[in-house]
């Protein structure tokens, strides 16, 4: 149950992440648009699982989504 807590967690903090609005209704830098964001994690047997599961979900709606996910071993 737990697993499936922090995968939910850790799902909403990424859409959260990528969603970022500016107070006018504009992307936050409409200069410059990425879809790819990048996150380190610690336990290739959770961590790195959990993100790529998410990654799945949200390229569903953004298919231009790229996810890098950096290992470091503690």
């Amino acid at each position: 149950m737990k697993k499936i807590l922090t995968l939910f967690l850790v799902s909403i903090l990424l859409l959260t992440a990528c969603s970022s609005k500016t107070k006018n209704g504009g992307a936050a830098d409409s200069t410059k648009s990425t879809n790819e964001i990048t996150v380190w994690t610690w336990d290739p047997n959770f961590n790195v699982k959990a993100m790529k599961i998410a990654e799945e979900f949200y390229k569903k709606e953004n298919p231009n989504f790229k996810l890098k996910v950096h290992h470091q071993i503690l």
